[in-house]
């Protein structure tokens, strides 16, 4: 591959998955024009809010939404946000979008997309957490990036058990996730708390 080629090919595969504009400013960084610090309500209404949330951790102070994507342009199939329960506003504090994709692919894909970070961005800090297995069988792996302020970016890769798979329809995926100061606090020191 030809020297320009390359570096097409590195834009490309980076503009899929994740829109920098500043290196060190979390604001900048987007999923699809999303940015945490933004009001969910921007994207969806309060009902939908209230009809889709569930709680993914022990502790109730942090909520979840997902929001499956019918924009087919869009670079993900789907999105998952975070918001503080009592924040009236409905601020992004995180936000996830996913792709489904076999395992074998998705590890191929979380190593280009975290390349083209490291490419982009050569200063963050990162982090590597290897392929390991939960209790309930998935495996995991996931790269981050550490951003001025405590926040983060992570891609990871995961993969199902196939009884999770038959039993409640989960699917293997690679995920880019923008995470807040906020949140990573919360997620470190209370998540799973009740």
């Amino acid at each position: 591959m030809t020297g320009m080629k390359k570096i097409l090919a590195i834009i490309f595969y980076f503009c899929l998955f994740i829109s920098p504009s500043n290196s060190n400013d979390i604001d900048e960084f987007q999923l699809d024009g999303i940015n945490i610090g933004q009001s969910l309500l921007e994207l969806v209404d309060k009902k939908y809010i209230e009809a889709e949330k569930y709680y993914a951790y022990e502790n109730k102070k942090m909520f979840q939404v997902p929001f499956p994507n019918q924009d087919k342009s869009s670079k993900y199939e789907g999105f998952q946000f975070s918001i503080f329960e009592n924040d009236k506003n409905f601020i992004i504090e995180s936000v996830e979008g996913f792709i489904f994709m076999k395992f074998t692919k998705c590890k191929d894909e979380m190593k280009k997309v975290s390349n083209d970070i490291r490419y982009a961005f050569p200063s963050l800090k990162t982090s590597f957490k290897p392929f390991q297995k939960s209790d309930d069988g998935t495996v995991y792996a996931y790269n981050n990036f550490y951003i001025t302020g405590g926040h983060s970016i992570r891609v990871i890769c995961t993969d199902h058990p196939k009884k999770l798979e038959e039993d409640f329809g989960y699917e293997d995926n690679l995920r880019v996730v923008i995470n807040s100061a906020k949140f990573n606090n919360w997620l470190n020191e209370e998540s799973f708390k009740p």
